[in-house]
């Protein structure tokens, strides 16, 4: 698929040469294929320098690291602040400084968010704030010009920047959201995890979350439901393998609460159970989804969902353009081009033409606001 996408990309470069303002119209075409797994070609690394790399720590509210990409050259830029999901490759992955060092070739500074605990699968309510003080960090930054701030989050980090967005420390500073793979609502995206199902009004469907979608919504309750330490670990640890081997009779009530949504239940029973989560679970589920405080972001909000993501179910996405109706996103695609986030499902040339080119959309108008 790889030379399919080079040639589309170098047929659109020439139709858009032809257009009177085509600087970033170019720029975005020859971003593209940098998306993808191992490229046949990366084409800006034929016009631009690389990014120089540095570190940005902060200690407030919680530690939170940086990895900036900064584009060659001098002068202030936008920014794109990029916010990766739960157990997400690595800072230092190949692919994913790939990613980063293209989009600072096409002229943002790229800030990568680092957290300790999203690295461990925790997915914790200070998080957004954390993600709110790296924006109020990065428009002091030399390099920043403080006007052209963005969020870039793909799956969880697609929700925890829309919640970040909402905050008051940010919500006036921040220039737009883009999000995909997003999910509105942590409380639906663990029924359709544990119920291996998605559903969005009076439609549902089966559905085969990841293995890794699997381990996080599982470690997740295990830690909000089972106080103990020792048994927290011991059910991890069962929790593990297949089959589980552990018998709920040794456990806490909340430990069995949580063996419980591990063991496949329908959809009524999830529902059942998540009835039972106590205050504080429920509490924490909330904090770190977009829903209840969508109509906080006053910032533009672009997305995109796969309909065959395994991580996150593509109706999640239409729940938070449904919440944020009237106007609703100010770009919305769904695709069948992405394995969760990433491009590289294999297509027949006039589908992947017309996805490439609805890609194409979303990054030229990122572009347009942070080059």
């Amino acid at each position: 698929m790889g030379r399919q996408v080079l040639w589309l990309v170098l047929v659109l470069i020439v139709a858009l040469a032809l257009l009177p303002s085509t600087q970033t119209a170019v720029v975005a075409a020859l971003l593209v294929p940098h998306f993808f797994p191992e490229p046949p070609a990366r084409p800006l690394d034929w016009f631009t320098g690389p990014p120089e790399r540095a570190t940005l720590r902060l200690s407030e509210p919680v530690p939170l690291e940086a990895a900036l990409f900064l584009p060659a050259g001098s002068g202030r830029r936008g920014a794109l602040v990029v916010v990766l999901g739960a157990r997400p490759l690595s800072a230092d992955d190949p692919y994913i400084v790939q990613v980063m060092s293209s989009l600072a070739r096409a002229g943002p500074v790229v800030a990568l968010a680092v957290s300790e605990r999203l690295n461990a699968g925790r997915v914790q309510p200070e998080e957004p704030r954390a993600l709110a003080a790296l924006v109020r960090a990065l428009r002091e930054h030399p390099r920043v010009d403080p006007a052209r701030v963005g969020f870039v989050g793909f799956s969880v980090g697609g929700s925890l920047a829309l919640v970040a967005a909402a905050q008051p420390e940010a919500r006036d500073a921040v220039r737009f959201v883009h999000a995909s793979g997003a999910y509105y609502s942590a409380l639906e995206l663990t029924w359709s995890v544990v119920a291996r199902r998605m559903r969005y009004g009076d439609w549902s469907a089966p559905w085969q979350p990841a293995p890794l979608a699997t381990a996080v919504v599982r470690q997740q309750l295990v830690e909000l439901l089972v106080a103990d330490a020792a048994e927290r670990q011991r059910l991890l640890a069962a929790l593990a393998t297949e089959p589980v081997g552990l018998a709920p009779a040794d456990m806490s009530a909340g430990g069995r609460l949580a063996y419980a949504f591990a063991q496949g239940p329908d959809a009524a029973t999830a529902d059942a159970l998540l009835a039972q989560l106590p205050p504080a679970a429920r509490a924490h589920l909330e904090a770190i989804s977009p829903g209840p405080v969508l109509r906080q972001v006053r910032a533009p909000v672009y997305m995109f969902h796969d309909q065959n993501d395994p991580f996150v179910p593509y109706v999640e996405s239409r729940r938070i353009r449904e919440a944020l109706a009237p106007a609703g996103p100010a770009l919305y695609d769904e695709f069948t081009l992405f394995e969760h986030v990433v491009p590289s499902r294999a297509t027949e040339t006039l589908t992947l033409a017309g996805e490439l080119a609805r890609l194409y959309r979303h990054v030229y108008t990122v572009l347009g606001i942070v080059r």
